[in-house]
């Protein structure tokens, strides 16, 4: 079995557990646990997944807590192979919605990244990166970081650094 089919597998037994979900149902929290313990990769993507096609609810207030508890959460959205950026967005969103503060998280994250060697991979998760900052951050949260991302030698992230900062400087949500 490939990557992306166990992910759709695991997904498929995630959404009734989460659209199911009670607070006093221990038999899901069991069994959600259960799949990530199994396979912590795969479930992390399949997770990300369901936080951004499943409305708020106890379910994804769970999952996303438990992802945050974790500490896959902020990996799982960086993610570039196994998460799609749609899918990091939107849970992203969902994230700040459940009321879990991933700001610092991948301002922290795209810090080191900044500090590595220009990569394919690299520039991939800062571009990542500032997406979901963008997304999910206020209008000021990169003023300690600007300059860093507009010395960063690769062109990509200097190009999308201007642009955000065009449109953050416009708006209080970038």
């Amino acid at each position: 079995m490939n990557g992306r089919s166990e992910v759709e597998q695991v997904h498929q037994d995630l959404v009734p557990l989460i659209e199911s979900f009670s607070e006093r149902q221990t038999e899901a929290k069991e069994a959600i646990k259960k799949l990530m313990v199994a396979e912590r990769r795969i479930f992390c993507a399949a997770a990300i997944r369901v936080l951004a096609q499943t409305a708020l609810s106890p379910g994804t207030r769970y999952l996303a807590q438990l992802l945050s508890n974790e500490r896959l959460l902020g990996p799982g959205l960086l993610d570039t192979v196994n998460c799609r950026t749609e899918e990091a967005l939107g849970a992203a969103r969902a994230a700040v919605e459940a009321g879990l503060p991933i700001q610092n998280g991948l301002e922290f994250a795209l810090k080191i990244a900044l500090q590595e060697q220009p990569s394919f991979a690299n520039t991939a998760k800062i571009l990542r990166a500032l997406d979901l900052l963008a997304a999910s951050a206020p209008a000021g949260w990169w003023d300690g970081t600007q300059l860093e991302v507009m010395n960063y030698p690769d062109n990509k992230v200097r190009s999308r650094a201007a642009l955000l900062i065009g449109r953050c400087s416009k708006s209080t949500i970038c």
